[in-house]
């Protein structure tokens, strides 16, 4: 009777020691495969970092202004001036 309950008590101990090496080599195989999908979400990054860094270099915004006819204009339109309040003039043409 004892010598039956120790060998159920070793069965269940190498059934929970299979299973516990099986998840931890499904676990393993899940790190690396996550491991290799942040190589590539890094690499595609860096690849759209480098685009995007060509996209808005001077040199090729002037490119691409120059294929659409697009024309900059260098002078700076100012906004009408305001005249202060205390200056304005009354409906009749007088100063305050």
């Amino acid at each position: 009777m004892r010598i039956s309950l120790v060998i159920a008590a070793l069965a269940a101990i190498a059934v929970s020691m299979v299973h516990i090496r099986r998840s931890e080599t499904r676990t393993s195989y899940q790190i690396q495969q996550l491991q290799v999908d942040q190589i590539y979400l890094r690499r595609k990054l860096y690849d759209q970092q480098v685009d995007l860094g060509r996209l808005i270099a001077p040199w090729q915004v002037r490119e691409r202004m120059g294929k659409l006819d697009v024309r900059l204009t260098s002078r700076v339109i100012a906004p009408p001036a305001v005249a202060h309040r205390l200056s304005a003039e009354t409906p009749d043409g007088r100063h305050h």
